[in-house]
């Protein structure tokens, strides 16, 4: 409930920028192809394209990182490009994702298939 409240009250704040409706802009839930993921294989499979390294230098974790920064919080730059590429992949409706979080991430293509599709940091 507390969910769905939250998504209307940010569908209602990006309507002021962003026209939603059909063969315009979509608002999906992650939830949709999250709740399924297997941690295991997804950390096996997204995590060898992100440095530790770089992402401790983003600046979103650099201010996190005084005050402390819990796995969950790490974790979110992963979930986030994740989002894009299952967007980019499934539906070919990616070309801008806005999140509510200072991490920026996007799934890049390296090829001309879909399915191949890279993870990076930005």
């Amino acid at each position: 409930e507390t969910i769905e409240h939250n998504v209307e009250c940010f569908k209602k704040q990006m309507s002021r920028f962003i026209e939603f409706g059909e063969d315009k802009a979509k608002l999906v839930n992650n939830a949709d192809w999250l709740l399924d993921l297997n941690y295991v294989e997804f950390i096996r499979d997204i995590g060898p394209h992100f440095s530790v390294n770089n992402m401790l230098r983003a600046e979103c974790y650099k201010q996190r990182m005084e005050k402390g920064l819990s796995f969950l919080e790490f974790n979110y730059m992963l979930m986030q490009s994740y989002d894009f590429l299952e967007l980019y992949n499934t539906a070919a409706i990616c070309s801008l994702a806005v999140t509510i979080s200072g991490a920026t991430c996007s799934a890049e293509p390296n090829s001309s298939e879909r399915s191949s599709a890279r993870m990076h940091m930005q």
